[in-house]
């Protein structure tokens, strides 16, 4: 705990990863032990649950009496609320802290937050490295991984020379080309600022994925929808500069962008929200002005519950 956090805080946070694990699976035995044991711990983790319920539209929830998991009657109940119990404590450390340590274990190169970091690689590619984003790169040169966040490839440097980029089972090829890629909330992202690119992954339509300067591909990884357009001026990778140029994306994609130019933690409670699509332009270096901005024709709230914790609501 920092010395801006408080105890309620810190409760508020809790209670908001149970409701998220009570929404992964409502009818859980379990989980539904689970939530009764910890609202049980005192009036102030009740009134916290209340709060997060509430936040992530699940007021008035109703919580079956699980009496014999409670009363310890039962080696294998008992042990079933502990393993729970252990669960969510997995659960949450890895949200906090999992992928955090497996980028710095994994990457060649990472930024923190709000940071974009510039370099080049051994075959004359020059990288631009997004902030919270982490890459891997092929021993002397030809290919680049992404791991989280955002890059864009310069390839002016090294003209005639084959190189790939990756992220996920999307791979983008091409020779002198300058290229954006990104995968921000299961949404891959591919601009190409001059040259030609070739996208490729496994079902993606023959031809769809041959990109042209000024133009760009989405391709949604869990549905494997595609689509395709042209760059408007400036939206090349605008977040080189802080701005944030949408053009017909969801609120989760725009939600997660503004998430890696801010220090806290952000929060989006409830998918119907994640799912709406707005265009606009917005300043990603000042990042909770941008989420007010992003939410606000949606009736949304944004509630600051400290210096770290963010969390975006419908009304």
């Amino acid at each position: 705990m920092t010395a801006d956090t408080t105890p309620e805080d810190v409760l508020f946070e809790e209670a908001l990863d149970i409701v998220i694990r009570l929404q992964n699976a409502p009818a859980n035995p379990v989980t539904l032990d689970l939530i009764r044991h910890w609202r049980a711990r005192s009036p102030a983790h009740d009134a916290a649950w209340r709060e997060a319920a509430e936040l992530h539209g699940m007021a008035g929830q109703v919580l079956t009496d699980q009496s014999s998991s409670l009363t310890g009657e039962g080696g294998a109940s008992r042990r079933a609320i502990l393993g729970g119990m252990a669960g969510l404590v997995v659960a949450t450390g890895a949200a906090l802290h999992g992928p955090g340590a497996w980028l710095r274990l994994t990457a060649d190169r990472m930024t923190a937050a709000a940071e974009v970091t510039r370099f080049q690689m051994p075959d004359g590619t020059s990288v631009t490295l997004g902030p919270a984003s982490a890459i891997r790169l092929a021993a002397g040169g030809g290919r680049l991984d992404l791991l989280d966040g955002a890059v864009c490839c310069d390839r002016a440097g090294a003209p005639g020379r084959p190189f790939e980029a990756a992220v996920g089972d999307v791979v983008v090829s091409g020779g002198e080309a300058t290229f954006s890629l990104s995968r921000e909330s299961g949404i891959v992202s591919v601009g190409v600022e001059r040259g030609t690119l070739a996208a490729t992954r496994a079902g993606l339509p023959a031809g769809a994925g041959r990109l042209a300067a000024g133009d760009w591909l989405r391709l949604d990884e869990g549905s494997g929808r595609v689509e395709r357009g042209r760059l408007l001026p400036g939206q090349f990778a605008a977040w080189r500069s802080g701005q944030l140029l949408a053009e017909d994306e969801t609120v989760a994609a725009v939600i997660a962008q503004i998430r890696r130019w801010h220090t806290g933690r952000i929060i989006l409670a409830g998918s119907e929200l994640g799912q709406r699509r707005i265009s606009g332009v917005f300043d990603l270096r000042s990042p909770l002005a941008a989420l007010e901005a992003v939410v606000h024709p949606f009736d949304a709230r944004v509630r600051h519950v400290s210096a770290w914790l963010t969390v975006v609501s419908t009304l």
